[in-house]
C-alpha cells in the first residue's frame, strides 16, 4: 500500500484513502481500500489533457457521481481533500489539505 492520508467509516468498515501517482500523466490519484487491502475504488481520475488546470501536485480531478456519490461526504469529513471551486472536463478539482504529507 502507498501512503496512507486519512480514513473514515462506510457500511461498517474502515476505509484508507491512499495517494499515489497515476501511471500515465503521473498526477495524484487517491485510491479508496480496506484495512486489509482489498481495493474499495478510485476517487480521483486521470485526465492528462486537462493537467494544466491543476495548479500543483496537490490537486486532482475528482468522480463525484454514480459509485462515488455515497462516498463524497465521508471523504470530506476526514478533512484531508476539500474541493477548489473550480472544474475541468466536467470534473471537481480538489485539493489535499497542506497538512497532508504525500512525498
Amino acid at each position: 500500500m502507498e501512503k496512507v492520508i486519512g480514513s473514515f467509516e462506510l457500511n461498517g468498515e474502515q476505509v484508507n484513502l491512499v495517494a499515489e501517482k497515476f501511471r500515465q500523466g503521473k498526477g495524484l490519484a487517491i485510491v479508496m481500500v480496506a484495512d486489509d487491502e482489498t481495493p474499495y475504488g478510485r476517487l480521483s481520475v486521470n485526465l492528462p489533457t486537462a493537467a494544466h488546470l491543476l495548479q500543483d501536485e496537490r490537486e486532482c480531478f475528482v468522480k463525484t457521481y454514480f459509485e462515488n456519490e455515497p462516498i463524497v461526504e465521508p471523504v470530506l469529513a476526514t478533512g484531508v481533500i476539500r474541493p477548489t471551486g473550480r472544474s475541468g472536463d466536467g470534473y471537481p478539482i480538489w485539493r489535499l489539505d497542506d497538512s497532508v504529507v504525500i512525498s
